[in-house]
């Protein structure tokens, strides 16, 4: 990490960054400072896993030590940077963060996906919304602060659903991510294998899309077909879902991989 004698982060840093990280690492360095200088707590948007792990190399960078990552339940996978003056204890109740409960019929089915859907055709920028916690008949969502009421006051159908939405406390929380797992066998644990067979799209084709639009593994855009995924590793391509690779279990008596693959709902 390339700082000045003052903390700043200098010119060439940024030279190896895209232009979405290098307004984040600016936006950290500048809640540094002001945090610093104004003796008031600052925080950012959400930070998906690979975001937060740029913001803690700038903090860090920057020699600042007082600071929490929190998403507004325990284990979760978005999560905003807050940073404390000095002397300041951190204090999760500080994040401006606030969960919607909508409910809904358990006899209708609602994805991650479709509440996602629902939200952003609000207008509403990715990175204002943390998690999506979805189970039957109830979804908790997690939100910035500021638009919570307007969240509520709009959404009354996740398309044809009819839901109820209400902001609750955490103490409320219920619901819970549901993951669908599958055992599968694969040639390899090149991202084109494991994929393919989650998607149920031929490795030629699934290697082309990749190639071509790129794949996601732990919130990390990658176009390499032969990327070797790990156990533990979560992985998405635009339109057909987020997976984690949950398991890698022993070989065929043809040298195949048994894997379990897990699909988010």
């Amino acid at each position: 990490m390339a700082f000045s004698e003052k903390g700043l982060l200098r010119t060439e840093y940024f030279s190896g960054l895209s232009d979405e990280d290098k307004l984040l690492a600016a936006q950290i360095s500048d809640m540094v400072t002001a945090c610093n200088t104004k003796y008031a707590a600052r925080f950012s948007a959400f930070l998906d896993k690979r975001s937060a792990g740029l913001a803690l190399s700038v903090i860090n960078g920057r020699g600042f030590s007082n600071y929490s990552f929190f998403g507004g339940h325990d284990g979760a996978e978005r999560e905003i940077v807050g940073l404390f003056p000095e002397y300041s204890e951190p204090d999760n109740a500080l994040f401006p963060i606030k969960i919607i409960s909508f409910r809904y019929r358990k006899s209708d089915t609602l994805t991650h996906r479709d509440f996602l859907g629902a939200i952003m055709s609000q207008k509403i920028k990715r990175s204002m919304v943390g998690d999506i916690l979805v189970s039957e008949g109830l979804a908790n969502v997690f939100v910035h602060d500021t638009l919570a009421d307007y969240l509520v006051s709009e959404i009354s159908r996740i398309g044809s659903v009819g839901v109820k939405a209400e902001i609750v406390k955490s103490a409320e929380l219920q619901a819970e991510s549901r993951i669908e797992e599958s055992t599968v066998n694969v040639a390899s644990l090149r991202l084109d294998c494991v994929l393919s067979a989650a998607i149920g799209r031929s490795r030629e084709k699934t290697s082309a899309l990749i190639k071509s639009v790129g794949a996601e593994i732990n919130h990390e855009k990658c176009y390499s077909a032969d990327r070797a995924l790990c156990e533990g590793d979560i992985f998405s391509l635009r339109g057909f879902g987020r997976f984690v690779l949950s398991e890698i279990g022993g070989t065929s008596k043809k040298n195949r991989l048994f894997i379990k693959i897990g699909k988010y709902l």
